[in-house]
């Protein structure tokens, strides 16, 4: 069988490296094509991952030119990047896996009012397909851009998904979310500096955080209705990781086992989300290197509590990218995984 031909722009940063590695052991992909602008050499380990993997150019990203030597591209980009490069790569038939927030609304009104900039092609925002396989794995198969979710976002509706499609929830969900230093990428600012992030835990972009309507968005998507959300981050002393603790109002009263055999049947066939046994909660250790969401699930009388995590580079970004892309081609989600 042929081999895909895949493409990683930006593939330096976190997220980008993360894919590169992933992609490196995919039994079906070729990676014929790696640029970053990031300036310098390349050190050896980048090619150590794909000893076939050419060429590798550092500089300014031209669709045209990329558009000879790969098939599928991923967009390792920063948010208000990638939208200028999806719509030259969809007109030349190439697929795209966007892992930035600039696909993931179809309203161009939300995406403007919070990444604060205009959208250079929201004549694409209906047709990308926001890429949770849980929710819309039967899109993703005939897409052709795919706006992978982001990490808070992944874990929270996970978390939630359940309770939501059988209508069990009331319109209030708080949601206290906490993520390791690489969530925000590598790009260097004060609070990102090591004297800032060790042996601290804070509080950030307090009910202000971009992901927050990304949340939301999918939530009242699936609820059919609107949803009080009250969500806050917190940054956490470590490399990587994503933990949230949701607060949820039932409809009714419900006892711990009742939820419990909720969720154990609801992701009973999802290859990635585990339910944990009644009385015990996942830790950011249990998922760190894998594709897994685990979910652990409480109830006293009319009020749930959900807690869940996942490794915010993978699940929560590369590895479920890759999960998209085995989608998007037919093949077994967990291959490469």
């Amino acid at each position: 069988m042929e081999r895909l031909r895949v493409g990683i722009v930006g593939f330096r940063g976190y997220t980008g490296n993360t894919i590169l590695r992933i992609l490196s052991r995919h039994p079906k992909v070729d990676l014929t094509y790696l640029i970053d602008q990031e300036k310098g050499s390349f050190p050896e380990e980048f090619f150590s991952y794909s000893k076939k993997t050419k060429p590798i150019i550092s500089g300014e990203f031209d669709p045209g030119n990329a558009s000879h030597y790969a098939d599928l591209f991923f967009l390792a980009l920063p948010h208000t990047v990638s939208m200028l490069y999806v719509g030259d790569l969809l007109k030349v038939g190439k697929r795209v896996i966007d892992l930035s927030a600039d696909y993931r609304f179809p309203d161009v009104s939300i995406y403007e009012k919070w990444y604060q900039t205009r959208h250079k092609n929201p004549q694409l925002l209906k047709q990308a397909v926001y890429g949770l396989s849980e929710i819309f794995r039967a899109e993703i198969k005939k897409t052709d851009l795919v706006a992978n979710p982001g990490c808070y976002p992944t874990a929270t509706i996970l978390g939630t998904l359940p309770l939501l499609k059988k209508g069990l929830l009331k319109d209030e969900i708080i949601v206290d979310a906490k993520s390791g230093a690489s969530g925000a990428g590598k790009k260097l600012t004060p609070s990102s500096l090591f004297a800032a992030v060790n042996e601290n835990l804070r509080p950030y972009k307090v009910n202000c955080h971009q992901h927050a309507p990304e949340i939301k968005m999918i939530l009242e998507k699936v609820a059919g209705k609107q949803i009080d959300l009250t969500f806050v981050p917190h940054l956490i002393p470590m490399n990587k990781g994503l933990l949230t603790t949701i607060y949820a109002s039932l409809n009714k009263e419900m006892e711990t086992s009742e939820i419990f055999n909720l969720y154990r049947n609801f992701y009973s066939f999802e290859p990635f989300v585990k339910v944990l046994n009644k009385g015990e909660f996942p830790q950011t250790k249990d998922v760190l290197g894998t594709n897994y969401c685990r979910i652990g699930v409480t109830a006293n009388k009319n009020k749930a509590i959900i807690i869940s995590t996942l490794d915010n580079l993978m699940k929560g970004a590369a590895s479920q990218a890759v999960q998209n892309m085995n989608i998007m081609f037919g093949w077994e989600e967990s291959t490469g995984l």
